[in-house]
């Protein structure tokens, strides 16, 4: 606590804290060279500010400074000191969607066909990973693997991604689209979500632009073909 914070009973009390049991508060007084009611002064008075000197006679009388008296606990005990972040420490309670397979979508544009990359992800979990701090109190958060390319340099295959389905995206952040209607032959589909790793560019009454960086490619897809639009979580974020 500053030292301009500390005034009257407050003072009087932290001076209490640091007082030696085998002296009085009269004893301590006249070993400091000070009036025997000095600390009774400050008490009965709410804004009372003796000058520094005195209190650095008083607390010289014992040994301690002001230091003791505005930055450490009871008889110049240091402040504990902060435990290092250990990651291994985090709780392992994020679901991972686990990707099962790569695949495409076909879509037009211009009139011409496109194939865009795709991936299908299970709806249960497959593993848990560590909850940052930054995401501590949002339990609907879930992370992704990213497979394929097409997002490179951004993100990598194996790439491990938190994804936030509450907060809405906004253009120029990387997204998680999940598509309608789209599973693989042999899973019931219900179990198995298709979606879209890819950048918002813009959206508009009917459709989602997206972008991509390998092969660099900026595309629209429907909003009806589309169940949800997730956020993919900054790093820089996360580590907040």
């Amino acid at each position: 606590m500053p030292a301009d914070e500390l005034r009257g009973p407050a003072l009087y009390e932290a001076l209490m804290a640091l007082k030696p049991p085998t002296l009085t508060e009269y004893e301590w007084a006249e070993k400091a060279g000070l009036n025997r009611g000095w600390f009774n002064d400050i008490k009965k008075a709410p804004d009372a500010s003796p000058r520094t000197s005195n209190i650095n006679k008083a607390l010289a009388a014992i040994g301690l400074s002001l230091g003791d008296l505005y930055g450490h606990g009871p008889r110049g005990e240091a402040a504990p000191i902060a435990t290092p972040f250990n990651p291994g420490e985090l709780p392992r309670d994020v679901p991972v969607l686990g990707t099962a397979a790569g695949a495409e979508l076909e879509l037009e544009a211009d009139g011409k066909p496109l194939n865009i990359e795709k991936t299908l992800v299970e709806s249960e979990p497959v593993a848990y990973v560590r909850r940052p701090p930054a995401i501590e109190r949002n339990r609907r958060i879930y992370a992704l693997y990213i497979t394929g390319a097409s997002m490179e340099q951004r993100f990598r295959p194996g790439d491990l991604v938190y994804v936030d389905p509450r907060r809405a995206p906004h253009v120029g952040e990387d997204v998680i689209v999940q598509l309608i209607g789209e599973a693989r032959a042999d899973a019931d589909p219900a179990e198995v979500i298709s979606v879209l790793v890819k950048q918002l560019v813009r959206t508009t009454a009917t459709h989602y632009e997206l972008t991509q960086h390998n092969p660099p490619l900026t595309f629209r897809i429907a909003k009806a073909k589309v169940a949800e639009i997730h956020r993919i979580i900054p790093l820089a974020e996360l580590l907040s």
